[in-house]
């Protein structure tokens, strides 16, 4: 599977995505069809992850309205991450699904800013945690 995959693909996700996150979607892609996964990350990650119009920040402000609204807690724990890796705020964060809760609706964006919040809070947990280590 690693051959069919572009450079240019494996460095967007290494400099996108933790290891973990990108070998955990392939892994569990692969299991039904190994081409799929490859076309798939192909696209994702090496055409549109890697496209320069916006930054990496806002592409993840925009997911994270995508996915309050359309309730997808699973992607959104991700996203929440790969944003505040990017430099987003936990106050941006929030602004975004606040933003459309009128959209998707308030019961969907409290969802969203449960999961965003408990994202946050163990993000920074585990920061924390390996800033111990190093001393």
């Amino acid at each position: 599977m690693e051959d069919r995959i572009s450079e240019a693909t494996r460095e967007t996700a290494r400099e996108r995505m933790s290891e973990e996150r990108a070998a955990t979607l392939q892994d569990l892609i692969s299991y039904f069809d190994p081409e799929l996964a490859a076309a798939i990350g192909e696209f994702i990650i090496g055409k549109l992850y890697s496209r320069s119009v916006i930054p990496w920040k806002t592409r993840q402000l925009c997911a994270i309205a995508a996915l309050s609204v359309l309730y997808r807690p699973a992607q959104l724990r991700g996203h929440v991450i790969y944003a505040l890796q990017a430099g987003a705020t936990k106050e941006e964060i929030g602004e975004a699904i606040v933003q459309v809760a009128v959209y998707g609706g308030f019961p969907a964006a409290l969802e969203a800013l449960k999961v965003a919040r408990e994202t946050i809070e163990e993000f920074q947990g585990s920061v924390i945690s390996e800033e111990n280590r190093d001393d």
